[in-house]
């Protein structure tokens, strides 16, 4: 019974006499709500918590979806750069390696008309017949394989023009590149023109690997013998 007429009584204390725990004399602010009215929050925290409308949803999935395309498109673009580049210097190394390898024998050789009249006469010619240093006929010269690319073939004792038939002629080049283009040009042949023979290699060649769309990289050498005129 005293409890409840506490209760009631403090429900019509005077705003002016209503004092906190500590003795001071307080504001409405802490009055307990009215029972069956609960409290309202003010109108401008209500429209700081409201969510987003359908409208605005829709504009940012939109900004987002632009922003994720043009950023994947252009890491792709990136990566598509790096292969082709990687394949080019793959290329490039490698057709490199192939005609050291040609250019050692031919630093060694003469009798370079051997074979390729068309060679002697100062104009560029598909294949190149010569003595090697242990006195052998070689030939280089490109071929066409059974899969259809073509390559760099090397033979020993056989004309060039049966480079993609004859079994004596072995691929020198990788599987890896494929011969676009090849062409040697002889000068300084002649006997008693006081020169030695220089031979230039040109080549063209392109990376076979999947997914690399590269043109025609062109390599080109020069390579002077070694021995005197006969």
């Amino acid at each position: 019974m005293k409890k409840l007429f506490a209760f009631r009584f403090s429900l019509f204390v005077p705003y002016k006499f209503l004092r906190d725990s500590t003795g001071q004399t307080s504001r409405g602010d802490h009055l307990p709500a009215s029972p069956g009215k609960p409290l309202l929050a003010p109108r401008s925290s209500l429209l700081a918590r409201r969510g987003y409308t359908l409208v605005e949803m829709i504009i940012s999935v939109g900004i987002f979806a632009v922003i994720v395309s043009v950023a994947v498109g252009g890491f792709v673009r990136s990566l598509r750069s790096q292969r082709q580049a990687s394949a080019l210097l793959a290329a490039n190394s490698t057709m490199s390696l192939v005609l050291e390898q040609m250019a050692r024998e031919i630093r060694v050789g003469k009798d370079f008309c051997t074979g390729a009249v068309s060679a002697c006469s100062g104009n560029p010619t598909d294949y190149l017949s010569f003595h090697n240093g242990q006195g052998a006929e070689v030939t280089y010269c490109p071929a066409t394989e059974p899969d259809g690319t073509h390559t760099i073939r090397r033979g020993l004792g056989v004309s060039g023009a049966l480079c993609s038939t004859d079994s004596r002629f072995q691929k020198i080049t990788p599987d890896s590149i494929n011969i676009r283009s090849l062409s040697f040009l002889l000068q300084g042949n002649s006997v008693g023109d006081l020169r030695q023979p220089l031979i230039t290699i040109s080549v063209g060649v392109s990376p076979k690997e999947l997914g690399v769309d590269v043109s025609e990289l062109n390599i080109e050498t020069s390579v002077s013998s070694r021995v005197p005129d006969s």
